[in-house]
């Protein structure tokens, strides 16, 4: 295995925990993928990317999401 495979594994697994951590928190808001799009003006596919671990998300989509969830930023990192 290759350094560059190693750390993509790594970026993987940080993108697939924030998505866990992400859906998570949006479950305990009792809020539905739609519900958390509206509530942070982004789109619902893109949410759904993130949740999934697809999506490197930015910091400002960051404070969006927490802003909707009602939480710190550093509460979707825990």
């Amino acid at each position: 295995m290759q350094k560059d495979d190693v750390r993509d594994e790594v970026e993987a697994k940080l993108l697939l925990d924030l998505g866990k951590r992400l859906k998570q928190l949006r479950v305990k808001s009792k809020m539905s993928q739609n519900d958390l799009s509206n509530a942070c003006n982004l789109h619902i596919t893109y949410i759904s990317s993130i949740e999934r671990g697809g999506r490197n998300v930015s910091f400002l989509n960051i404070v969006k999401l927490a802003k909707a969830l009602r939480c710190d930023p550093e509460t979707l990192f825990r």
